[in-house]
């Protein structure tokens, strides 16, 4: 998340700084208009040679530096995406430690396509098992309650009308109960299966970073490519901000 959160700050700088040259070009061909017009006077030059020029050479540095940093991210990107399971499972092994091993092997198992049986998953399914079990054991004991009538309980537990009463509600209580236990166990069970989690990780890794991201830094590197060259291009044709004046010696041949 830190590294898409880079970035994207990366991606707004450039956006910035491509903004920045435009308008500093947007102003040379203002300049340069001036200049074919003749006109050229100390406010010009000094917008030309103190504002002008030292801003678009800062500026194409900085947009060369970040066209470099784009291709390295692409490449990086592009070397990760070969396999990218391997790689997540290095990281994960590297900050092992700050993961249960409960959780680690949970993420190692999502990761790897749930080939890869977590540790403790036996365990768990155990006391899942255990707790189903006592679910349909109280389910099956109070909707036996339940059903039965107040006669009946009195004559079979011994027990008179009003504590037949409570007893028949309370088990009425803990039947609705057992469901909403075993609705909640059953939504557990669809969060922590393989089918819930490891498509939302092939998701963001396989599909969002190795192709859309790895596809869109190699277009924002084109990009910044293009305009840093043509930016060049502004730099090697820099004499059209500048009025042409005739030597004094063509002049005098011309006389």
């Amino acid at each position: 998340m830190r590294n898409c959160i880079n970035q994207i700050s990366f991606f707004f700088m450039m956006v910035a700084i491509s903004i920045v040259i435009i308008v500093i070009i947007l102003a040379m061909l203002l300049g340069s208009f001036f200049a074919a017009k003749g006109i050229s006077n100390c406010f010009t030059m000094f917008v030309t040679n103190v504002i002008l020029w030292p801003m678009f050479t800062f500026f194409l540095i900085l947009m060369w530096a970040f066209a470099t940093l784009f291709l390295v991210g692409s490449i990086a990107g592009a070397d990760f995406c070969i396999r990218p399971d391997d790689f997540v499972k290095e990281i994960l092994k590297k900050y092992q430690n700050e993961f249960g091993s409960i959780i680690f092997g949970f993420l190692i198992y999502y990761i790897s396509g749930c080939t890869v049986a977590p540790t403790g998953q036996e365990a768990i399914q155990e006391t899942m098992n255990l707790i189903v079990t006592v679910v349909d054991s109280a389910h099956s004991l109070t909707n036996i309650l339940k059903n039965e009538t107040l006669i009946e309980l009195e004559n079979v537990c011994g027990m008179g009308k009003t504590a037949a009463t409570a007893l028949q509600s309370g088990a009425s209580l803990v039947h609705d109960a057992t469901h909403a236990v075993n609705d909640a166990l059953i939504r557990v069970d669809d969060i922590l299966s393989c089918r819930t989690f490891n498509p939302i990780y092939t998701t963001f890794v396989h599909d969002a970073f190795c192709v859309e991201g790895v596809d869109g830094l190699a277009w924002i590197f084109s990009s910044s490519l293009f305009i840093s060259v043509f930016s060049m291009t502004m730099i090697m044709f820099r004499a059209a901000l500048y009025p042409i004046k005739e030597s004094s010696v063509a002049e005098s041949m011309a006389l």
